[in-house]
């Protein structure tokens, strides 16, 4: 974290608390079924990735079939009401 001199120390250690408590993964609120990605390959998809709903650590990767090209469509509709309430507690 970089410190601007304006910054006292408790306010420092305040904002590095609040910013760690506000890394939320959002892989747990997708749809799976409502994910879709065009031209990827059979062998190598974005759902074989996304299902575990944590951090890819594995080999695997999304491949397209046809081109350069992958097209994904993550819809984002209203997230889960937990997400937000769970954001919003730490600025208070």
């Amino acid at each position: 974290m970089i410190r601007s001199p304006e910054m006292s120390g408790s306010s420092c250690n305040r904002l590095s608390t609040q910013l760690t408590v506000l890394q939320i993964s959002l892989l747990e609120y997708l749809d799976l079924s409502q994910l879709n990605c065009l031209n990827e390959s059979s062998a190598h998809t974005f759902k074989s990735i996304v299902s575990l709903k944590s951090r890819n650590t594995s080999g695997s990767f999304l491949l397209s079939d046809a081109d350069e090209q992958l097209l994904l469509n993550i819809p984002v509709g209203v997230l889960d009401m937990d997400l937000w309430y769970r954001s919003m507690a730490h600025w208070e």
